[in-house]
């Protein structure tokens, strides 16, 4: 992403919750480990999807939902048809190349889309042909080598290669993980999907909004207040690590060095990373005893790393709700840590109002979670 700081300035105020930006994607594409198990166009779970009678390589709901899909499919149904589901496919390194295959069509097949303005939370507006893509530094990679080998295994002949390279970089850069929020499976990174108007925003490690959404919805919602003129981050990396191992993975994908008050301030130093892994490793030995001790330490932690709301934080609440309802419920001592526990409710439902929204099937997880104690 790491774009031109002009189109990510917020042209209002913006309180905790507030929805910035809300976008559906330009494109997207299935995980290999959720295909045939989640719709390739609305995302949604199912043990009766129907193939595509022609490649046999994308599966669908129903035909509503093959019907929407067929203005992007149609372009790219003729090309992966050519073979039968190959062994690098059903293992899932096609996932990428399947992806880039749909978005070089789309453009050969309408090239104004190239050049289409999208609007901006801010009325300002962005085109594809506007967007970061690395070309140099990715044109040399092994990644962009079986993009290209992609392309000659499925005898794609004369394309242009400077526009492929331009696009896989987009993507590369710019793309959004896709969550799926689902009470009997929890939360599956099911698919990937290249939104414009989310895109916008440069990474920030104590950033000051989110990305969240709602199947192919994405919404990137303020975590804290933001004034008139003020750059709006996300975080790219969602996880707790030390400003080493953060850095390699911004410049090994997205080609920049962070230089955010976290990575400038002596944070890390405050922050005790090694026992904070011991503790995660700790936290997988179901014992009451340590597990109650362990739970209440990570918390700590998760809270100094995280100062403000941050969908990472929300999650850790959620998970650690969960197991301490198991808990009692299996001790069966849930009375007596019923106002400790309505306190937690309250911190978790506090934090997704902000993270998610109530609206939101995370939500409905929460009251599904509870409803039996509260």
């Amino acid at each position: 992403m790491n774009v031109s700081k002009g189109i990510a300035i917020a042209s209002k105020k913006y309180s905790p919750g507030d929805v910035i930006v809300k976008c559906m994607p330009l494109l997207h594409i299935v995980k290999y480990e959720y295909r045939d198990r989640c719709c390739d166009y609305c995302l949604r779970f199912s043990n009766h999807l129907k193939k595509c009678s022609k490649c046999g390589k994308l599966n669908y709901c129903d035909q509503t939902c093959q019907r929407h899909d067929w203005p992007f499919h149609k372009l790219e149904c003729p090309v992966i048809s050519k073979y039968k589901l190959l062994n690098f496919e059903k293992q899932g390194y096609d996932y990428m190349q399947r992806m880039v295959l749909r978005l070089y069509l789309m453009c050969v097949s309408k090239p104004e889309l190239l050049n289409r303005q999208f609007p901006l939370h801010n009325g300002l507006y962005r085109s594809l042909n506007n967007m970061e893509s690395h070309s140099k530094e990715i044109e040399p990679t092994k990644a962009f080598e079986g993009i290209v080998n992609y392309f000659k295994l499925y005898s794609i002949n004369g394309y242009d290669r400077q526009l492929l390279l331009k696009l896989y970089g987009i993507l590369q850069i710019n793309a959004f993980g896709i969550d799926s929020y689902d009470e009997e499976r929890g939360i599956c990174h099911c698919a990937s999907g290249l939104y414009i108007e989310g895109s916008v925003f440069d990474h920030n490690c104590q950033s000051n909004a989110c990305a969240s959404g709602e199947g192919l919805i994405l919404e990137i919602r303020a975590l804290r207040d933001i004034n008139i003129d003020e750059v709006i981050t996300i975080d790219y990396i969602q996880n707790i690590l030390p400003k080493e191992e953060r850095h390699s993975i911004l410049m090994d994908r997205y080609y920049f060095k962070c230089q955010c008050f976290k990575c400038q301030s002596d944070f890390d130093e405050k922050f005790d990373f090694q026992k904070f892994n011991k503790l995660q490793k700790e936290s997988e030995i179901i014992d009451s005893s340590i597990s109650a001790v362990n739970c209440r330490t990570r918390h700590e932690f998760v809270r100094q790393y995280y100062p403000h709301f941050h969908p990472n934080y929300t999650y850790f609440l959620y998970e650690s709700l969960k197991y301490k309802l198991s808990l009692l419920r299996t001790n069966h001592n849930l009375n007596a840590n019923k106002i400790q526990h309505k306190k937690l409710v309250k911190e978790v439902k506090d934090n997704m109002k902000v993270t998610h929204g109530l609206n939101h099937t995370f939500y409905k997880m929460l009251v599904s979670v509870i409803k039996q104690d509260f």
